[in-house]
C-alpha cells in the first residue's frame, strides 16, 4: 500500500509539473496561426522523419546486440529481436509510465531469451544505456549548441574514470549486481561506434522535422539542438511521452528563427514520431501474442516484478 501511495504521488507531482508546461505553451502559442503553417508544411520531409527515426531505433538494435554478444559469446538472440524490444520498449515508456519503465521491459525481454537471466540482461541494458548518454554528450560538446562551456568537459572525464573504476563488478552486501568483466575494449568501442551512427540517425529525423515546417537550420545546428534535447530528456519528468525536453524545445526554437507556433509543431510532431514508434512496436509484440490483450497484461504484470 506505502508503494502505491508513493508511485501515485510522483505520478500526481509529473501530471502537475506537465500541465504547467501545456498552460505555459497554451498562452505562449497563438493557435489560429498553426492552420497556415500546416498548409505550408512539406509532409514529405515529415515522413523522412518517421523513417530515419525507425532506422535510429534499428542501429540502436545493433548497439544493444554487441554488447549482448560480449556477455553471451555466441548467442542467439538475433538484430531483428533486439529491434523489437526496443520498439516495444518505447512503446511502454509512452503507455504505461508509471508501472513499467522501458528498461525494464529490455532486461524482461533480453533475459527471458536466455533462460530468464535477468541479472546479464540487466548489465547489457545498463550498459547500452550508459553508452547512449555518453555518446549524447560527445554530440553536444562537438556539435553548436546553447549553453555549452568547454569546462563541461570535465563531465566526460570522470564518466570515463567512473566507468574504468566499476569497470569489473559492482558489489552490494558482498552480492554481485552488476558484472562488467566481461566487456573487452574493442566490443565497447564497437558498440560507441554504432551509438554515434544511431543518433546521427535521430539528428537527421529531427532536421527532416525541423524542414518540414518550414525552419531550415544547418544539419550540424540541428545536431547540437538534439543532442542537448536528449540529454534534457534524461531527467525523469515525463507523462505520456511529454517531458522536459519538449518544453526545452518549445523555448529554444524561437532563438533560432522558428515562430512559437512552429516550435509548438515541430515539438508536437516529434513526440508523434515517438508514438508512431511505439505503437509500431505495441502492435508487433501483440502479433507475436496471437492478438491477445490478456497475454500481453501478463506480461505487463511480471515485468513489473523484476522493476
Amino acid at each position: 500500500m506505502k508503494k502505491l501511495k508513493v508511485k501515485v504521488m510522483l505520478l500526481v507531482l509529473k501530471a502537475a509539473f506537465i500541465c504547467a508546461i501545456f498552460s505555459w505553451i497554451f498562452f505562449k502559442v497563438d493557435v489560429s496561426l498553426l492552420d497556415d503553417i500546416f498548409r505550408q508544411a512539406k509532409y514529405h520531409f515529415g515522413s523522412l522523419s518517421i523513417l530515419a527515426g525507425f532506422a535510429a531505433i534499428l542501429i540502436i538494435s545493433g548497439r544493444t546486440m554487441i554488447l549482448g554478444r560480449e556477455i553471451w559469446p555466441g548467442n542467439a538472440i538475433g538484430l531483428i529481436r533486439y529491434y523489437s524490444i526496443n520498439l516495444l520498449s518505447i512503446f511502454y515508456m509512452l503507455f504505461f509510465p508509471t508501472t513499467v519503465a522501458g528498461d525494464a521491459v529490455r532486461i524482461f525481454k533480453i533475459g527471458r531469451q536466455k533462460s530468464r537471466d535477468y541479472i546479464n540482461a540487466g548489465v547489457i541494458v545498463t550498459t547500452d544505456r550508459v553508452v547512449g548518454v555518453v555518446t549524447w554528450f560527445l554530440l553536444y560538446m562537438t556539435l553548436p549548441a546553447p549553453f555549452k562551456s568547454q569546462k563541461m568537459w570535465l563531465v566526460l572525464v570522470v564518466i570515463l574514470f567512473a566507468g574504468y573504476m566499476l569497470r569489473r563488478k559492482i558489489k552490494i552486501w558482498k552480492e554481485i549486481v552488476l558484472d562488467f568483466s566481461k566487456y573487452s575494449l574493442r566490443g565497447v568501442l564497437k558498440a560507441v561506434f554504432f551509438s554515434i551512427f544511431s543518433q546521427t540517425s535521430f539528428i537527421i529525423s529531427g532536421y527532416f522535422m525541423f524542414r518540414c515546417f518550414g525552419l531550415d537550420l544547418d544539419v550540424l545546428e540541428v545536431g547540437g539542438l538534439v543532442s542537448l534535447g536528449a540529454l534534457t530528456g534524461l531527467i525523469p519528468i515525463s507523462v505520456l511521452g511529454v517531458s522536459i525536453r519538449e518544453g526545452f524545445y518549445i523555448a529554444i526554437l524561437p532563438k533560432y528563427g522558428a515562430s512559437d507556433p512552429q516550435a509548438f509543431l515541430i515539438t508536437a510532431c516529434i513526440v508523434a514520431v515517438n508514438y508512431v514508434l511505439g505503437i509500431a512496436g505495441g502492435l508487433w509484440e501483440l502479433a507475436e501474442t496471437g492478438w491477445s490483450l490478456a497475454k500481453f497484461k501478463e506480461e505487463a504484470k511480471e515485468i513489473e516484478t523484476i522493476k
